[in-house]
């Protein structure tokens, strides 16, 4: 019964968020067993470069603000039709977004994101993503973020290939940037 609500989460119906920029745990909670593990790596590709900050428009993105919100409010928000390849929407995929919810589900995927399920207290879900550093172009404005917001899920929890529901949900307050997904309709990823 677990195991057909955890493939729930992680199925395409959800409302779908790509973080960009950062993740912090809200609450601290123990770290599971740090394993060193040699794993090939696989870089995405659906808006590659609007997801990881090195289209033409990364510029306007506003590093220097956040704006709090809620999964719902994300969820709200209407797809552009035709949505973009290489471009930005703005002002969603502008903005830097702060969302304080608990994390339930994780994974890595075959592109090498972490794919993480998020829920907020009134039982709304959302997928966030942290792409890895090393896929991310070094002139990317959201490389460093990436990269530590990588290291803090790292130091806590090791991300399998297949899906690991958290034993308790845990505490997490999601940062990041704006981004909506090609391949799941009315999606937004932040």
């Amino acid at each position: 019964q677990q195991a057909a609500a955890v493939d729930n989460l992680m199925s395409g119906r959800h409302r779908v968020a790509a973080l960009g920029l950062a993740l912090a745990f809200v609450l601290p909670f123990e770290a599971v067993g740090a394993q060193s593990i040699a794993i090939a790596v696989t870089c995405g590709v659906e808006r590659w470069s609007v997801k990881t900050g090195t289209d033409a428009d990364a510029s306007l993105i506003n590093l220097s603000s956040t704006t709090t919100t809620t999964i719902a409010s994300l969820a709200a928000l209407p797809a552009p039709s035709p949505i973009p390849l290489n471009s930005r929407v703005r002002p969603t995929e502008t903005t830097v977004f702060t969302i304080t919810a608990t994390l339930t589900v994780y994974k890595r995927e075959a592109d090498s994101d972490y794919h993480l399920v998020i829920e907020d207290a009134d039982g709304e879900t959302m997928v966030v993503e942290i792409p890895l550093a090393a896929c991310v172009h070094g002139s990317s404005p959201l490389r460093l973020g990436i990269e530590h917001a990588r290291k803090l899920f790292d130091a806590r929890l090791k991300a399998p290939r297949g899906v690991k529901a958290a034993a308790q949900p845990i505490p997490v307050r999601v940062v990041g940037v704006g981004f909506f997904c090609c391949a799941c309709s009315s999606a937004i990823r932040t």
